[in-house]
């Protein structure tokens, strides 16, 4: 919880870093009572003491602050230290001042606002997750995220990524107009049920027997099922070699085989219902036989 509140703004200031010998004008994020976040290009090391040089109403105010957090090419955090009573009160004033110029003269403070770097850091993940193809690492959900909860995390990114866009530095203003347009076609895309499905299952996201459980009725999962066909025809392919092989396996009497061959097509094949329920009857007659199954034999999931 933050002790004093902080609110955003545009206004200028002058930079002067100890140990260099010029001063920058740059442009202020947000400022509290306590401290103020600066965006630079700078690489500003922690701990870097810092002299900032703001113009208020009431004339210049030059205040010691210390680098608390920094993150490159974006900005510094400042602590603000060694106040004189004359100075916590010029802030104070600046500060009161501000709240008034942002709440129109409202007697109330401004709400929380996202900070500059957290909305950077977010565009950063999400870039990197849309690059990766991997658009549930981007937006931050899980690939069984249910509708509500995608669509309510894709709504809440966008507030995000619309936060404050003036406020950011020059460096990321082309890369947030270009992360706020993928993430609407990324939203565009998992909204939609049927593109959501192609994209799920291209990527890996099968959950064959919780898909099958949620489809609602076998009608819904042979509509899967067609899915997977027309995305994978060389695993279907395979999968129907393996059933054949299934088939003469248990004509043998051959259970074991017959699971093994089951179980192999059932993994290229995974919404195919009839052959699960084949493999559930045989399954059920060599737990009756305990039949040993071949090391290595495993589930489809």
């Amino acid at each position: 919880m933050r002790k004093d509140p902080r609110f955003v703004t545009r206004d200028q200031v002058l930079l002067e870093v100890a140990g260099r010998n010029d001063l920058r004008l740059t442009w202020m994020s947000d400022i509290s009572k306590g401290g103020l976040f600066v965006r630079s290009n700078d690489d500003v090391p922690l701990r870097a003491a810092v002299t900032v040089y703001i113009r208020t109403p009431d004339g210049d105010l030059s205040l010691d602050a210390e680098v608390v957090h920094a993150i490159p090419g974006v900005g510094v955090g400042l602590q603000l230290i060694n106040l004189t009573p004359e100075r916590r009160e010029a802030i104070h004033a600046y500060v009161e001042g501000l709240a008034e110029r942002l709440d129109g003269g409202a007697d109330q403070q401004a709400g929380p606002a996202h900070r500059p770097e957290d909305v950077v850091r977010a565009m950063q993940v999400f870039l990197r997750g849309f690059e990766a193809e991997d658009l549930y690492g981007a937006v931050g959900a899980e690939p069984t995220a249910s509708d509500v909860d995608l669509t309510k995390r894709l709504k809440s990114l966008g507030k995000l990524f619309e936060s404050s866009p003036d406020a950011l530095p020059p460096a990321m203003v082309a890369r947030a107009h270009h992360a706020r347009s993928l993430l609407r076609r990324v939203s565009a895309l998992l909204k939609d049920p049927s593109r959501r499905l192609d994209y799920d299952l291209q990527h890996g996201h099968v959950y064959a027997e919780r898909r099958i459980a949620l489809a609602g009725g076998a009608r819904a999962v042979e509509n899967i099922r067609e899915r997977w066909h027309r995305t994978f025809p060389e695993r279907v392919r395979q999968a129907e070699k393996n059933a054949a092989d299934a088939i003469r396996a248990i004509n043998r009497l051959d259970l074991e085989g017959a699971l093994t061959a089951g179980e192999a097509a059932l993994e290229d094949d995974p919404f195919n219902l009839e052959l699960r329920e084949v493999i559930r009857e045989w399954q059920h007659r060599a737990d009756q036989r305990q039949v040993p199954l071949r090391k290595g034999s495993r589930r489809s999931a």
